[in-house]
């Protein structure tokens, strides 16, 4: 068994209302009252109402452009200089809170797992984590790049059989961060419509381990679950592109998922049917459609993915654990989480509450 504690997320530090997003994109990349009036429906229809960014360059007010400046796109380059500093920077505060949370030395850290799809360096930012966190020279290191929006689930499935195979108590440090934000791009199709309508960022730490802290409550990883819709492989993709990172989001998803049995994958890892379901915030129509197909289930409002959308937006991997942390806060007994990355890939996480 392993178990997931010291959950803690750390807020980028420029809050955007939804409307303040939407001037800026009408001002920046809308070149056709076309594209503004698409771009002004899907804002409407979003469910959100705030995000997070690393950037002010969204609000008025808010200081001086870092990024969008000028008539001119900002090239990879450039957004990966802000990627590499805000990363670092997010990440070694999250490691550190959850360490304090967790009530545990960096020094008893055995492994370090990071996490990430919107931004790439090597030496990466788990090198930063080792010098600012203080952890020991001996620790494990692995990272996971590129995943998407189901890379929380990759991290929390790679940290479990870490913790089953250490001989010991394994204490994992896993931090996650998302500045979807550097990729903000002028675009008529929908795909770039939908991710500068609803992506955001976010950062968050936690500690996965062997034995259950006896001082705090922790969530125990009973089962997980993966499948791949293969005929909607291209309806949800990261790629690089010249100047920024493409989000291919189509609106085809809903589809596939309808056409998913989703009740009979939710069955085949979680063991309680009082369980209450935590969905990756994708997107309203996403939840709209999870909520529709699981009904059966004892707690399938979403009402704390849905909060989390209206608040954050869609922090990509970090959403996941956003929701889950509001469920340590409600102290809910039965989780089935499930989230949905690039591929189209649908993962499951059966969790229970283990209290002091």
């Amino acid at each position: 068994m392993a178990f997931i504690h010291g959950l803690t997320l750390v807020e980028p530090p420029y809050k955007h209302r939804q409307d303040a997003i939407l001037s800026f994109m009408l001002k920046h990349f809308a070149a056709s009252s076309k594209e503004s009036r698409m771009l002004a429906s899907a804002f409407a229809g979003s469910g959100i109402d705030t995000r997070f960014s690393i950037l002010p360059d969204f609000s008025a007010g808010m200081g001086a452009p870092q990024l969008f400046i000028g008539a001119h796109l900002p090239n990879i380059s450039a957004r990966m200089a802000l990627y590499k500093l805000w990363a670092a920077r997010l990440m070694a505060e999250a490691a550190q809170r959850t360490i304090e949370k967790a009530r545990i030395t960096a020094q008893a850290i055995t492994h370090l797992v990071t996490f990430s799809c919107t931004g790439l360096s090597n030496p990466g930012v788990e090198n930063t984590l080792l010098k600012t966190c203080g952890l020991a020279a001996t620790v494990e290191t692995h990272f996971i790049n590129f995943a998407g929006c189901h890379g929380a689930f990759k991290a929390i499935k790679l940290a479990k059989s870490l913790a089953r195979s250490y001989e010991g108590n394994a204490r994992i440090l896993v931090c996650g961060v998302e500045l979807c934000t550097l990729h903000f791009m002028p675009g008529t199709t929908g795909d770039q419509i939908r991710a500068n309508t609803i992506f955001s960022d976010g950062c968050a730490g936690f500690i996965v381990s062997s034995e259950a802290p006896s001082d705090q409550p922790a969530y125990a990883i009973e089962s997980h679950q993966q499948a791949a819709i293969t005929d909607a492989e291209d309806l949800m993709s990261w790629n690089i592109g010249e100047s920024a990172f493409f989000m291919t989001l189509s609106s085809k998803i809903d589809q596939a998922l309808k056409g998913f049995n989703l009740p009979q994958f939710v069955g085949k890892f979680s063991r309680s049917s009082q369980a209450k379901v935590a969905c990756h915030p994708g997107g309203k129509s996403i939840l709209d459609c999870v909520r529709q197909q699981l009904d059966h289930c004892e707690d399938t409002s979403l009402a704390g993915s849905y909060k989390v959308l209206k608040n954050f937006g869609n922090m990509s991997s970090i959403s996941i654990l956003k929701v889950l942390e509001d469920e340590f806060r409600l102290q809910t007994q039965h989780l089935t989480a499930i989230g949905f990355g690039p591929g189209l890939t649908v993962e499951g996480l059966a969790l229970q509450l283990q209290t002091a």
